[in-house]
């Protein structure tokens, strides 16, 4: 397996490997219970379906019931006096200090990160993946005051990491503006499906995403702490998909 030879080699470089994790993958449940891995439930990914009459994101508005369009302009009028552009290699290098800080910003309150990034991450993409990895920032009187990201593949986009000013949020709607940006990226971009990610699930189903559910395969690769993981499997759901206290909100008028 993949998986398997890349911790090897990893080891060999003496980065020690604990555990596999496998996050939406391909095959079926059998599988990967056959290859040893244990299924995590997690949280629902909040997928928005792209329709082919969305030709912009006005299509994407008059899809909507008065309700919701009505909530997509006032969000959209309190971003009046805030710029926001993409930026290239050089800018998001420049900018790196204040993008990581914004993203920890944002996480600081996470019941439960996975992953860590490192200040020179985002640039690192941007470098790897010139054309797949856009970023926006968002600047108040020339200062960056927060920032989206996403990962286009075929027919689909990943909404990736963001970071803000919580105070700047608060004034600004900013996560919900972002939310609509990325929206709008996905429609220009021609995909089919935008992935939001598994958290703030009501505000993000506010924009039409659906939950969509798939687990989080994991293999301890010490057998005695897999072994342990295998009896753990209740609590460990518990605490990475506790019982959700949301509403699915439907933007989208019925035909």
């Amino acid at each position: 397996m993949a998986l398997e030879a890349l911790a090897a080699h990893l080891g060999q470089k003496g980065i020690r490997i604990e555990a596999l994790l496998a996050k939406e993958p391909s095959g079926t449940d059998s599988d990967w219970k056959a290859a040893g891995f244990l299924p995590l439930p997690m949280q629902p990914n909040m997928t928005l379906h792209v329709q082919p009459e969305w030709k912009n994101f006005d299509g994407y508005i008059q899809a909507m019931s008065s309700k919701y369009r009505v909530r997509v302009r006032r969000a959209r009028k309190k971003l009046d006096g805030i710029e926001r552009r993409e930026l290239n290699h050089s800018e998001i290098v420049a900018l790196s200090p204040q993008l990581l800080a914004y993203y920890e910003e944002v996480i600081s309150d996470a019941d439960f990160n996975a992953v860590h990034v490192h200040q020179g991450y985002f640039a690192g993409l941007k470098a790897a993946f010139p054309n797949t990895f856009r970023l926006w920032g968002y600047f108040r009187e020339g200062k960056l005051i927060g920032f989206c990201t996403a990962l286009l593949q075929n027919q689909e986009m990943d909404a990736h990491f963001i970071g803000f000013s919580r105070a700047m949020n608060a004034h600004y709607q900013l996560y919900l503006n972002m939310l609509y940006d990325l929206v709008d990226a996905g429609i220009q971009s021609g995909v089919e499906r935008i992935v939001f990610a598994r958290t703030a699930l009501e505000i993000k189903s506010s924009v039409g995403a659906e939950p969509e559910w798939a687990p989080v395969w994991m293999r301890l690769r010490r057998p005695a702490l897999h072994l342990a993981a295998t009896q753990l499997t209740t609590p460990l759901t518990a605490w990475l998909a506790p019982e959700a206290n949301w509403v699915q909100r439907h933007p989208f008028r019925e035909e």
